[in-house]
């Protein structure tokens, strides 16, 4: 079973905490956390005519075996 360790929106954190998980070989898994339909709809709008330009950043979580949460914890305390 999984068990979600940190959201992320940012791309160099990703790399950060992917390379630790790896060098510490704990398998993870990146998955998109989804939205609900209420929020897509204020970041078309609110996105488009307030502030046209700027990129909206997805978010994503990270997700490690339950058996290695304790440990993945610790690994990326200092990142996520």
């Amino acid at each position: 079973m999984k068990k979600l360790l940190c959201t992320i929106q940012d791309t160099s954190q990703m790399i950060q905490i992917k390379k630790r998980l790896d060098q510490n070989h704990i398998n993870y898994s990146v998955e998109p956390i989804k939205s609900n339909f209420l929020s897509d709809l204020v970041h078309m709008i609110f996105y488009r005519t307030v502030v046209s330009g700027i990129e909206h950043k997805s978010e994503s979580g990270v997700y490690v075996e339950k058996d290695s949460y304790e440990t993945a914890k610790k690994i990326v305390q200092d990142i996520a």
